[in-house]
């Protein structure tokens, strides 16, 4: 699968006409080749940012999409420039591991986790496998965890996107609560973010509820 994310902060008094035209862009995608579902995700950290999340089965799906006469008729006709402000450029990432994708249509919320893996290739293959073992721990002792992705940026192999699909963002992820999940311990010893990162700590912690949902 492959990922496109543009995080956008709401202009104030349009909200309303942002999700009107945000929605219009979904529904104009739902039916094109390759895709796999959208969703408007809002901060919980921050009441005005928002991020328009694009998942395709391929790169080449959402390249078709980018470059067509429908998608340059819907930004013509229904533009998002005055309702919302770029906070960053568009972002993309390719898959390299998950747990519960069956279930990934359905979170009320995730809980993302950005690192910056700069320690190497074997570092990288590690921080995945560990991240794997996490996720399936999670999704065996935590009722609110529907399952885990691992995205790379394509613009920046060495940043890492996890992302955590939970029922209910609000409550969020077991691994903070204070009974701690059997193995959960054993694998963070075995496997300290020094080993991965210089910076010993994640980039980016936020949590997200979704505001909005489209698929096939």
């Amino acid at each position: 699968m492959y990922l496109v994310s543009n995080t956008v902060r709401a202009v104030p008094g349009r909200l309303a006409e942002a999700f009107s035209v945000i929605e219009s862009l979904y529904e104009t995608m739902k039916p094109q080749p390759g895709f796999g579902s959208a969703r408007l995700l809002h901060s919980l950290a921050e009441p005005d940012l928002y991020s328009i999340s694009l998942r395709w089965e391929s790169r080449a799906a959402s390249e078709t999409w980018r470059t067509s006469e429908e998608r340059e008729a819907q930004v013509r006709d229904n533009p998002l420039e005055g309702l919302t402000v770029p906070v960053a450029p568009p972002r993309a990432a390719e898959v390299v591991g998950s747990v519960g994708e069956d279930e990934w249509l359905t979170p009320g919320g995730f809980f993302i986790v950005v690192w910056d893996i700069d320690q190497g290739a074997e570092a990288a293959r590690a921080f995945v496998n560990s991240r794997m073992q996490l996720f399936n721990l999670l999704k065996e002792h935590d009722e609110n965890y529907l399952g885990g992705v691992i995205y790379r940026s394509m613009g920046d192999p060495r940043m890492m996107i996890v992302a955590h699909g939970l029922a209910d963002a609000e409550e969020g992820l077991g691994l903070r609560n204070s009974d701690p999940i059997p193995g959960v311990a054993e694998i963070r010893a075995a496997n300290p973010p020094g080993n991965f990162s210089s910076t010993g700590r994640p980039v980016i912690i936020n949590r997200w509820e979704v505001a909005m949902r489209v698929t096939p």
